[in-house]
């Protein structure tokens, strides 16, 4: 019974958020675009009419343009572009979810502890990643890409390790002008540990504006994998990935554009509805903006 008001004040402030979103015309747009997005991804195996990678150089021939059979044609190897395009859905989100993911816990958790202890702690913490933030994201991505190797499971640690500093700093500041309020201070007169009010109390107050940035560096991460695999150093052929998919392209544009046409606008469109969908998120979030 006691835990019956706070969870109804939180299903009030979901809906009072969702509510806001719902009115921003720009945040529902990008919301549809990354719904459609993902049930591409969840649902690619009965979506896709044929086999990414299955290649129909003797049925149909290579670099056919869009027909009935094949609705985005073919590419040089005779492979489906339509299928291709939604099996690159699977591979990117995938990739992206996974490293925004570690880069949120690992980011927020240092960030919170240089925050809310300061001195050494601080010090240490914030000056490596100022260290890292002096490296353009890209070019600190294909570093670690060079040293490690191509293949998924290194392209999420090359763009959690560059997303990481962004989520620490926001933690940070956040838990800096959070920790001197009230409440903070009577959790410690009663004798609370750090680590549990940091925990309980200061951590969850600060979650809002980490999942605007986790929005939108989503945006940034796709943009990564696509580049990464433009540059010959994402996933491995012939997995579908919208960014290997046009690196393979550019070679045939002016014979064949739909090759690299349809994985583009793929890209595009996602990267613009994560975008659309953080900003309405910051919009619905930000306290000032409230009574918009």
């Amino acid at each position: 019974m006691e835990n019956r008001p706070v969870t109804e004040k939180r299903t009030n402030a979901f809906w009072t958020i969702w509510k806001r979103i719902v009115k921003n015309k720009m945040a529902m747009i990008g919301t549809f675009i990354i719904l459609f997005f993902l049930l591409l991804a969840i649902f690619a195996p009965w979506i896709a009419p044929f086999n990414p990678a299955r290649q129909w150089l003797g049925e149909f021939g290579s670099l056919d343009a869009p027909t009935a059979e094949h609705w985005f044609g073919t590419d040089f190897f005779g492979r489906d572009i339509l299928s291709r395009v939604i099996f690159g859905a699977r591979v990117s989100l995938s990739i992206a979810s996974f490293s925004v993911l570690i880069a949120v816990l690992v980011g927020v958790f240092l960030g919170s502890v240089a925050g809310f202890f300061g001195g050494f702690w601080d010090e240490i913490i914030m000056r490596f990643f100022d260290i890292l933030l002096a490296f353009p994201d890209i070019l600190l991505a294909i570093g670690i890409i060079a040293v490690l190797g191509s293949g998924q499971v290194n392209i999420i640690l090359a763009i959690a390790v560059y997303s990481t500093p962004q989520f620490a700093r926001i933690a940070r500041a956040t838990v800096i002008s959070i920790r001197e309020n009230e409440y903070i201070d009577a959790a410690r007169a009663v004798g609370e540990r750090s680590w549990s009010i940091l925990a309980r109390y200061i951590i969850p107050n600060s979650i809002a504006p980490i999942i605007i940035q986790a929005s939108l560096r989503m945006a940034t991460a796709i943009l990564s994998i696509a580049g990464l695999g433009f540059l010959g150093l994402g996933v491995k052929p012939p997995l579908a990935e919208w960014g290997t998919d046009l690196s393979l392209a550019r070679t045939a544009l002016q014979e064949a554009p739909h090759v690299g046409i349809f994985p583009g606008i793929a890209i595009f469109l996602i990267v613009m509805g994560f975008n659309f969908f953080g900003d309405g998120l910051n919009d619905a979030l930000n306290p000032k903006l409230k009574d918009r």
